[in-house]
């Protein structure tokens, strides 16, 4: 017997997932390219942390999908965080089992909160 609810198989392949980057960032590209200045002019180390192309598709996802609230997990320095934040405005809330690494900057500090101090 099948339930009444309707139930949605979301289809998620390369071929799909490259065309939602390619749309999305060609609707965004502007928008895209000022947050990603922005990220880039922060004070935040590339070593060990996410790549720019990461950034990019991050901050493509939040200008398409303009959250209000993100949660991460695994926080490192923040690198991923500031991206999202700048994206959408959204409050992130982040935690990282490891050392405190994260780097505060008091511009976003509103907006990202960190385990164990959310």
């Amino acid at each position: 017997m099948e339930d009444s609810t309707t139930s949605t198989t979301i289809d998620i392949n390369v071929y799909n997932t490259e065309n939602y980057i390619n749309s999305t960032v060609n609707n965004i590209r502007h928008q895209l390219q000022s947050c990603l200045d922005i990220v880039d002019t922060l004070d935040m180390p590339f070593d060990d942390s996410i790549s720019r192309g990461d950034v990019a598709f991050l901050q493509a996802v939040c200008l398409d999908v303009k959250p209000k609230t993100i949660l991460e997990i695994g926080t490192w320095v923040g690198r991923s965080a500031y991206s999202m934040t700048i994206a959408s405005n959204a409050d992130v809330y982040t935690c990282d089992l490891g050392d405190n690494m994260f780097i505060e900057i008091e511009e976003y500090s509103d907006k990202i909160h960190c385990h164990p101090n959310t």
